[in-house]
Parts: C-alpha cells; structure tokens; sequence
C-alpha cells in the first residue's frame, strides 16, 4: 500500500520534469534574454551598490569593460581598488542607463588579509545569457544540462525572466 502511495507523487515529478523538457526544446528557442551581461540577483545592505543597482537590474559594462558574463565583471572587478569611483552601465525597465559608484573596501566586508584594498560593489550576480533561457541547446555536458535546466527552472522562483513586458526581470558570488 506504501508503494502505491509513494509511486503518485514520483509520477508526478517525472511527468513535471517531462513537460519542462518538451517546453525547453519546443518553445525556448524563440526567447532570448533582454540583454547579455550580468543580472543582479541581489544587493547587500549597507553596500556601495545600494541605491543605484536594484534586483533584475543587468550590468552591460563596468568601468569601460564591456560585460558579457559573469567572467568578464570579475575581471573588471578584480582591477579596482577601494575608494576608485567607477561607471556602471545597466539595463533595467527596457532602457540603458548609466552611473558611477564608488566602490568600498573589500577587507572591511568579506575577512581575509587579500582582500585589504581591493574594490568591493556589494552584488550578487549572474551571468545573463541565451544558455540561461536555452537549457538543452545550450548545454555543452551532463553537468551543465542539469545546471542550466536547475537554473531555467527556478527563474519564475527568482523573478527571472527574459520576456518583455512587467515580467521582464533579471544571479554568482558576491562582489
């Protein structure tokens, strides 16, 4: 009897996670993410980025750095130093726009002696990208097909989304 009642719910997950896979592969492809650069998933309080970035808000360019991914804000992160003034390009609400921020001192956020001195923004991240929308085509192995669909999953969760329109939000580590 145990069985017969642990078998519904399984069902029910396999056939859930079926239909997001048709869903992937049939309808995604005709969506693409609002911009490519890094969504911000969240803000710290008492952060150099509070009050200019928001959540769903998606940095294009950091600097004079053009970013495309989480890989490129790291490295652009990774040149500042605390107290440097930087631009900060971002999409939000279907425009561009543009601000300066200066950064805090990482040592005085995260502990550990390498962090003394280097520029601290205060976001939580991701890479916002046609993969991030695209979970199976964008998939180059198994780790990744599980990682990208996990992500494409919980985007509605996450207030995610590449659609135009009210729903038209936009998450790694913390800088």
């Amino acid at each position: 009897r145990m069985r017969v009642f642990a078998g519904g719910p399984m069902v029910n997950l396999l056939l859930a996670f079926a239909c997001m896979a048709v869903f992937a592969m049939v309808f995604m492809p005709a969506v693409q993410p609002a911009r490519e650069g890094v969504g911000v998933m969240s803000v710290g309080d008492g952060t150099p980025a509070e009050g200019t970035l928001e959540k769903t808000m998606i940095i294009t360019s950091f600097n004079g750095t053009a970013i495309a991914n989480y890989g490129d804000f790291s490295d652009a992160i990774a040149l500042t130093k605390a107290n440097q003034t930087v631009a900060i390009g971002y999409w939000y609400d279907g425009n561009d726009h543009f601000a300066n921020v200066t950064l805090g001192d990482r040592g005085d956020y995260i502990t550990g002696t390498d962090n003394d001195g280097k520029g601290y923004l205060g976001i939580n991240g991701w890479t916002v990208s046609t993969d991030s929308f695209h979970p199976i085509a964008g998939a180059k192995n198994a780790t990744a097909l599980v990682r990208n669909f996990l992500v494409f999953m919980t985007l509605p969760i996450s207030g995610g989304s590449p659609v135009e329109g009210r729903t038209k939000r936009c998450s790694r580590s913390i800088f």
